[in-house]
């Protein structure tokens, strides 16, 4: 777009000055979220899923954090751990303190309906992303990195599994990485390592319906699960947030940061009832874009 600036005098050169100025601030600008979680940021751990076969559980370990959960009739919300943080639950889900604690308040609403779309509405921009790197089938013991190709890098996988070793994405400061698994998330004592950049500017994006799977290690970055349940399982620490579609487990050590929501937000939730619908999230929104290669089945450390 090419913006003129046909007036003469002072308000001429003010005009053009302004125009000169914001263009130099847009070019300096540190990257921002492509894509913005909305009001699903005011949740450590979030589920969207209406009908999920699987509970809520905190096993063991204390979470500093607040726990949204939009299951309904029948569906629990147990602990076993520490909640050090508040619980916001559908009507007719259930709060099972399993020799667990709460140490915040557990809150029943009408309606997790806000917190649902705006999951759906970053699912959608999460499908438009542009691919820059296409891996395929994953199955390794052994480390993977993968290098950045610019402030954004949007990743796509077909499946990944991984044994051991660490998983490293190299970044410079205020880089994005979003990793897109589109079939199976299998990772065993592995550690995730971000080097440049941090974990709030890493997605994990998995389009997939079984189950989400980490177990053991340090995590770092946003899951976003939207069709799956997720578990964590023995995790070293954890630094990032969960969304799921069909419940979650989690277990392991504290976690030493915590996000605090705006009391107004929170104050939405229950205010606007609305019907729900359940539908299958799909983050691939433009299937021209993703391109296809041979399955990977590697031993040692893969550097992409």
């Amino acid at each position: 777009m090419e913006i003129r600036v046909a007036s003469r005098g002072i308000a001429g050169n003010l005009a053009r000055c302004i125009i000169v100025l914001c263009s130099m601030l847009a070019l300096n600008t540190s990257a921002d979220l492509i894509v913005d979680l909305g009001l699903a940021k005011n949740f450590t751990f979030l589920d969207i899923g209406l009908h999920p076969t699987s509970n809520m559980l905190i096993k063991k370990g204390t979470f500093k954090c607040n726990v949204g959960w939009a299951g309904g009739t029948r569906t629990k919300v147990e602990l076993n751990g520490t909640l050090d943080g508040d619980i916001y639950r559908t009507v007719g889900s259930s709060l099972k303190l399993k020799g667990g604690t709460l140490l915040g308040t557990d809150n029943e609403v009408s309606s997790m309906q806000e917190y649902i779309d705006a999951v759906d509405f970053a699912v959608a921009q999460f499908g438009s992303l542009t691919q820059d790197i296409y891996l395929g089938d994953i199955d390794q013991s052994g480390g993977l990195t993968i290098n950045r190709t610019d402030e954004y890098t949007v990743v796509d996988i077909d499946s990944l599994k991984l044994s051991s070793g660490t998983l490293t994405l190299n970044g410079q400061a205020d880089d994005i990485f979003y990793i897109r698994v589109s079939n199976v998330f299998d990772l065993s004592n592995v550690d995730i390592v971000v080097n440049g950049t941090d974990a709030s500017r890493v997605f994990f994006i998995y389009d997939g319906d079984s189950d989400f799977s980490y177990d053991g290690g340090d995590f770092l970055g946003t899951i976003v699960a939207p069709n799956a349940a997720v578990t964590l399982s023995k995790i070293h620490s954890f630094d990032g947030s969960v969304i799921s579609g069909n419940g979650f487990s989690i277990s392991g050590k504290t976690r030493n940061t915590v996000f605090v929501p705006e009391p107004a937000v929170l104050s939405l939730i229950g205010l606007f009832g609305g019907g729900m619908i359940s539908v299958r999230r799909i983050f691939k929104g433009n299937s021209a874009v993703l391109a296809h290669g041979l399955p990977r089945m590697l031993e040692a450390d893969t550097v992409f």
